[in-house]
């Protein structure tokens, strides 16, 4: 029974690449984006309506059937997307985490977090990539209307979370999770819906709050470092004469002013007193935070193990050798302490060309400055696959669209 299943799902699969290739079925990128970035609530629904597999299992068979499609439909532009330098640099950093399991003392460890960075980052990424590059069809509405979905069913259905205290989720979520798709879900809709100030305002409003209700303070330091990293260039390009430490001391001075009003904010109001923001704008507090101090002795272990395997590495999930829960919170360092110069250096590279091709566009910049931004914070290789799928996006559509290009702004 088990192979007749399997043999009438690959059936099903070739009859769906078929039919796709003769009836010339184009592809929309954007609703690839929606669904890849926004998959955590697709799979609570897949997993209620489908029982007997993993929903994880639907991005995969997307991603391979996207990919195969994208081949048969035009092998010269699917060839041609494929000889650039940068995903040659992607195929080598994901060839050389699948080699690091053979040094690695977390073997099991190691091989789920490399699964995971392959089947929510890597594959997706690919699928996003040679979709657009060769069907040149991308827009923002999908993504939007993803955005919402999470956020309806997390108003409906959100409850404390089990494990993290004061912070609100969905059963089986995670807080940080539901942080990053609703922040990102704000981003788009102020940068890509291009609509009254007002309307943008009132639709970005429910995915603050939600983020808020979650209570993870990287997603917040990533949105608002998306965006001002997005000013700073937009000032530097209207003022090239500026005198740099003027500037810079312009810029210390907003930061400072900000800071002082978040904390006047805060002391002001008792939910956001109690909050775990509050420690953002206090010394104090966020010297006595068990999360800070947990994260500061994480670091410096990840800093030592790099130091101690300067060159390969203790392999991917060789962080914690016993723990599977143990890692730097820092994609920075645990790339390091785990890859070591060789792999940090690769991925360097590599990030450095997706941030110089980011400022292409306003939307490019703040979505991956933003995703990059908390991957500095919270989560592991595997599960921060957000500026993976938004460097792929980067790198299909920056080869077409420019600042000047509106196609991309709007819906």
């Amino acid at each position: 029974m088990i192979y007749i299943s399997i043999l009438a799902g690959i059936s099903g699969f070739l009859f769906l690449i078929i039919l796709f290739y003769y009836l010339n079925i184009t592809i929309n990128t954007g609703y690839l984006i929606a669904f890849f970035l926004f998959f955590d609530i697709y799979a609570f629904i897949l997993s209620k309506i489908i029982t007997f597999v993993t929903p994880l299992i639907f991005l995969v068979l997307i991603s391979i059937f996207v990919i195969i499609i994208s081949f048969l439909t035009n092998y010269n532009k699917f060839i041609e997307a494929l000889k650039r330098k940068e995903i040659t640099l992607w195929i080598l950093f994901t060839i050389y985490l699948f080699l690091s399991l053979l040094w690695t003392p977390n073997h099991h460890y190691g091989l789920f977090k490399f699964q995971i960075y392959l089947i929510k980052g890597f594959l997706p990424g690919l699928a996003i990539y040679f979709s657009f590059y060769v069907y040149r069809k991308m827009s923002w509405a999908p993504a939007i209307v993803s955005g919402l979905l999470y956020i309806l069913v997390f108003f409906f259905l959100k409850q404390d979370s089990a494990y993290f205290t004061h912070r609100m989720t969905i059963k089986g979520s995670n807080p940080i999770w539901i942080s990053r798709a609703t922040l990102l879900y704000v981003s788009i809709i102020l940068i890509a819906f291009e609509t009254k100030l007002i309307y943008k305002t009132l639709l970005a409003i429910p995915g603050l709050i939600a983020a808020f209700l979650a209570q993870s303070k990287g997603p917040f330091i990533g949105l608002f470092a998306g965006f001002l990293g997005y000013y700073y260039f937009q000032y530097r390009k209207e003022n090239q004469t500026v005198n740099k430490w003027l500037f810079f001391l312009k810029i210390m001075l907003s930061m400072l002013t900000i800071i002082l009003f978040f904390n006047l904010l805060i002391e002001s109001f008792d939910v956001l007193k109690n909050s775990r923001f509050a420690v953002l704008f206090s010394i104090r507090k966020l010297f006595s935070e068990p999360t800070f101090l947990e994260r500061v002795v994480r670091f410096t272990k990840a800093i030592n193990i790099f130091i101690h395997n300067l060159f390969f590495g203790v392999g991917i999930g060789g962080f914690s050798p016993v723990d599977q829960r143990n890692y730097p919170h820092n994609i920075v360092l645990e790339i390091g302490s785990e890859l070591g110069v060789f792999g940090l250096t690769i991925w360097s590279v590599l990030i450095y060309k997706v941030y110089q091709l980011s400022k292409l566009n306003k939307i490019f910049l703040i979505l991956f400055l933003q995703t990059l931004t908390y991957a500095m914070f919270s989560g592991d290789l595997g599960f921060n696959n957000e500026y993976v799928l938004i460097s792929f996006m980067i790198l299909s559509m920056s080869s077409i669209y420019s600042s000047n290009n509106k196609e991309l702004s709007t819906i």
